[in-house]
Formats: C-alpha cells, sequence, structure tokens
C-alpha cells in the first residue's frame, strides 16, 4: 500500500469502529444488523451482547427492528458486536416516568416497578399462566387476596380460625378436638341435654337415657 491507501484504509476502518443500526434478522443466539439501518448493506451473523454469558446466564432474543450500536474492533465489520436496547420512533420506550421500571413482553405482558408508590405489577394477557417451583417452600409475609378459585393437592394447616361467608362441603370425615356448633347451640350443649333428658309421659317418668353420648 502506498501512503494515500494507507491513510484510505484507516478512515475506513475509524468510520467503521462505532456505527448505528437495526437488527435485519435473527437465527439463534446471532443476528445480522442493517448498518445505518440500510438493509443493502448487512453485517455477516454476529454476537449481540448478554447481560451475562457463564454459568450465570440471560437470554432475551434480539428483536427485528431493534436499534443496535455496532462496535467493530479494528474497524472489520466481520469482528462486529452489536450492542442492544436503543429506542428509536419505531420501538419507543414504554414510559417516561421517572419513578417506574417498566419491561413490556411482545404479548402484551407488562412487569413493573413504582418506587413512589412502592407498587410491583405483574400482568399477563388473558389464558397466560405461573408457575412457581420451590421445592424448600414458599414464606408471605402480608395479607393476600386471591380472586379465583383455589386447588391444593396437599394437607392445609391454619394456626388461627378460618371462615367462610359460604357453605363448606367436605367429601371425608370432619374432626374437631373442641366444639362444633350450629346456629342453634353447640354439640356438647346438645348431649349434656340428651345425657340429662327424662320422657314426662307415663308413670313413673321415664329415667334418663342409661347409655350416655
Amino acid at each position: 500500500m502506498n501512503e494515500l491507501e494507507i491513510i484510505s484504509d484507516l478512515q475506513r476502518r475509524i468510520a467503521n469502529m462505532i456505527n448505528l443500526g437495526t437488527v435485519h434478522s435473527v437465527d439463534g443466539a446471532l443476528c445480522r444488523v442493517a448498518i445505518g439501518g440500510d438493509a443493502n448493506n448487512l453485517t455477516p451473523p454476529i454476537k449481540w451482547q448478554a447481560g451475562r454469558a457463564a454459568s450465570e446466564s440471560n437470554w432475551s432474543q434480539a428483536d427485528v427492528g431493534e436499534q443496535v450500536l455496532l462496535l467493530c474492533p479494528s474497524g472489520i465489520i466481520g469482528n462486529a458486536v452489536a450492542l442492544l436496547g436503543f429506542y428509536s420512533t419505531a420501538n419507543p420506550s414504554p414510559s417516561t416516568d421517572p419513578d417506574l421500571t417498566v419491561k413490556n413482553m411482545p404479548d402484551g405482558a407488562v412487569f413493573s416497578y413504582n418506587h413512589a408508590s412502592q407498587e410491583l405489577l405483574i400482568n399477563l394477557p388473558e389464558g397466560a399462566t405461573t408457575e412457581i417451583i420451590t421445592d424448600g417452600g414458599l414464606h408471605i409475609v402480608g395479607d393476600t387476596e386471591i380472586d379465583g378459585n383455589v386447588t391444593i393437592n396437599g394437607t392445609t394447616h391454619s394456626t388461627d380460625s378460618i371462615t367462610t361467608d359460604a357453605d363448606m362441603a367436605a367429601a371425608g370425615d370432619i374432626h374437631a378436638d373442641g366444639d362444633v356448633s350450629d346456629g342453634t347451640r353447640s354439640m356438647a350443649d346438645d348431649r349434656t341435654i340428651y345425657n340429662g333428658h327424662t320422657h314426662p309421659n307415663g308413670i313413673p317418668n321415664t329415667a334418663a337415657p342409661n347409655q350416655p353420648q
């Protein structure tokens, strides 16, 4: 190379070192980026930056159309990596509230925390499910309200009273170490009445039952 060619090559490399672009296509953990948004000027398949990528690792696939920053070591496009996460006109920020941290998902799910109101919101689309697997147990501190049915595949234990505004049904036996009452009196009161009662008809009156409850 002569001196002008060297200077031209250096200028090209410097110009290539940092560029904006948009994700053109995604294949697994690699993407192709349209340099400057030009679909006719694409990188080869390149990596994008993940939050962590060793024994602790993250996965969130790059989205087609997402604006990125291309870093090209030595100014060689083939060495490029993409830094994800730049807002654009096509993909603006989901909020500009300084008190809000929010993550929107493609299906409409929203995860947000407002540190001013101290409110955590997880809003999943209709039909979505949630599964928590924690073999060591789950401890919740605070009042809990559930709008919907609850199925428990195991034993339920409460250290305090249980109340219901509707009927309660049991397919098996019901055992109580204490008394059981209805709207009139308790079973213990019924037992006392039965064990002490007599029949006043006849001469003499009948005695109390010889088999008390």
